[in-house]
């Protein structure tokens, strides 16, 4: 798996968390990390693009988990966005639908996140 991480600072300071492949039990270790030391930073708003994530395996969901909680610790906010049909249905199937923030696009998790407004964190 490959993350890489852009800040859009056309959004607020969105940290968007590029995926590539597939997110199994090290590679979410990897992303996880990551995250954290973002989040360490004092980054509070994040997306998580999977547009080009093949698969995401139960140790990938507990990193989303992890990564959530913290966020609702900190105050923060994060959106899941870009899923192939493959990765929605395992994000469904495990009711991640009901503990995050899930959006079509990029740009759609933006409006909302990245507005001032909004509490939602997962």
């Amino acid at each position: 798996m490959e993350v890489k991480i852009v800040k859009r600072n056309d959004c607020n300071g969105i940290i968007v968390a590029l995926l590539k492949g597939v997110i199994d039990g090290e590679s979410s270790q990897i992303f996880e990390k990551i995250i954290i030391d973002q989040i360490a930073g004092e980054e509070k708003k994040f997306i998580i693009n999977l547009k080009d994530t093949d698969y995401v395996t139960s140790a990938g969901l507990r990193s989303f988990l992890v990564i959530g909680k913290l966020l609702k610790i900190r105050r923060g906010r994060i959106a899941l966005t870009n899923f192939n049909e493959s990765v929605r249905e395992v994000l469904k199937m495990m009711n991640f639908d009901s503990l995050f923030a899930m959006y079509d696009t990029e740009e759609e998790a933006c409006k909302v996140i990245g507005s001032a407004g909004h509490e939602t964190v997962y």
